[in-house]
Order: structure tokens, then sequence, then C-alpha cells
């Protein structure tokens, strides 16, 4: 959508820019089927729209997932920091380190 302001014999064109937060369910939900559980942390913080949408899409999952276990911290890790905390997946048989996890 461009709206158009006339200066003359100059012609600008001004963009409006898009409301992220008025994106469809349908459209946010095709964005989280292909996101890590990384991801969806930020995804969530982008605005109260998408932070609903991403719970409503993961109680409807919720059945289906099984519980992470957080593991203790590992003192002799190098890249293991404070902040971070490190996750295991059963279902995925995976570990996940989530940065800035427990800070407030």
């Amino acid at each position: 959508m461009f709206g158009k302001v006339y200066y003359g014999r100059h012609i600008k064109r001004r963009t409006i820019s898009p409301n992220w937060s008025d994106l469809r369910p349908e459209i946010l939900e095709l964005i989280m089927k292909n996101r890590s559980f990384c991801d969806m942390l930020q995804f969530k913080s982008v605005c109260s729209s998408w932070n609903h949408a991403m719970k409503c899409y993961y109680a409807a999952l919720l059945p289906q997932t099984s519980p992470w276990l957080m593991l203790p911290s590992d003192p002799e890790n190098v890249h293991n920091d404070s902040s971070s905390r490190c996750f295991y997946s059963l279902k995925e048989d995976k570990v996940y380190t989530v940065k800035n996890v427990l800070m407030s």
C-alpha cells in the first residue's frame, strides 16, 4: 500500500509499515511448525499476539510432546556459563542448550 504525497514536481511515496501482530493464525502456525524450541522462545517475545498464538499452538500439541529434563550444570564444560541451561528431550534423544533462560 502506497500513499502518494505531491510536492510540486516531485512525487514521493510513503510506505506503510506492516503490522506483524495482525498476521493470521494460519500463517503463524506455518511459521511455528518449522521452528525449534529455542526459536519459539524468541518467537513468543515478538508481541503479545504471537505469544498467544504460540501458547495455543503448544496447547494443542501438549498431549503429543514429552517433557524435557533439565540437566545439572557441568562445571568442567567450558561452554556452559551460569546463564544457560541444558535440557534433554526424551522424544528426540537430543540435548538443547538454552541461553539466558532463567535470567530476569
